[in-house]
């Protein structure tokens, strides 16, 4: 094939000799002149005996010898270094809800004690005694009117816990009542009498310290010895050794120990800075 020469495949049809040849153009149409040789003028070019003529449009030139190697990368940009993070560990707190009672008129103010088990029962209260300091808090108890079916339950949810609740009933009856005190059951003992009974329970727990601040209230009595100040007042449900005690008149302290003395008539809590 020829450079610079338009060619069309084309199917060319011979007959013995020189004589008529038939072809097919690329534009579809057929065309044979009576030709009498074998070299056609307008740069057409046949040869006899041949079926097909393979056409060349475009003259193409050879590529460049261009070779290529994986260079050595080279750093642009800027640098930087990270600083190592603190390690700081976060976690989920405990949400706690205080409901405190803010109301003009006076309700009378409940105790209920349950020892937690399959289910749960309620423990009647003579006399209750707890000490809470920065470390540790230990509860003490006593349960009047013992009988032998309170003595089945109780032996059998030695396993549970204490849980002291504190609230406030209303004229209706609703009772309003939160948790104080959680401590596991740890020791029973019991005091059988001709005309009375009841048993002695005790439990302590580890303290973990508060870290709050709460308002005290009705303070009735105060003490100071050197630099340790000490105050009784209404039990606070919420207060814990570690809290800021408020005590009014921008006067505060932190709580080192609180005790809580309850019976069937009155409560009162004694805390020491």
């Amino acid at each position: 094939m020829l450079p610079g020469i338009s060619y069309y495949t084309g199917t060319i049809r011979t007959d013995t000799g020189y004589g008529d040849y038939d072809y097919t153009t690329a534009y579809g149409g057929d065309a044979g002149p009576d030709l009498g040789i074998n070299v056609i003028g307008g740069n057409w070019e046949f040869w006899r005996n041949c079926s097909v003529v393979t056409v060349v449009e475009n003259t193409k030139l050879p590529g460049l010898d261009i070779r290529l190697n994986y260079g050595i990368p080279i750093w642009a940009g800027d640098r930087y270094i990270d600083v190592p993070g603190l390690p700081i560990s976060l976690a989920f707190g405990v949400l706690q809800i205080w409901r405190d009672y803010v109301g003009a008129r006076k309700y009378p103010e409940i105790y209920r004690l349950y020892l937690t088990g399959s289910p749960n029962i309620e423990l009647p209260i003579s006399s209750l005694q707890c000490r809470s300091d920065l470390y540790s808090l230990t509860l003490y108890l006593v349960v009047p009117w013992l009988t032998s079916d309170l003595i089945a339950a109780i032996e059998a949810r030695l396993t549970g816990e204490l849980v002291l609740f504190k609230g406030i009933r209303f004229p209706n009856g609703t009772e309003q009542i939160d948790e104080m005190l959680r401590v596991p059951f740890g020791s029973l003992r019991y005091d059988m009498g001709p005309q009375s009974s009841s048993a002695s329970i005790s439990g302590t727990i580890a303290n973990s310290g508060g870290g709050r601040t709460r308002t005290l209230n009705g303070i009735n009595y105060r003490n100071t010895i050197g630099t340790t100040r000490r105050v009784r007042c209404a039990v606070d449900t919420y207060l814990q050794p570690g809290d800021t005690a408020n005590l009014g008149n921008d006067e505060t302290l932190i709580v080192a120990e609180i005790v809580y003395n309850i019976g069937t008539d009155q409560s009162t809590m004694e805390i020491v800075e």
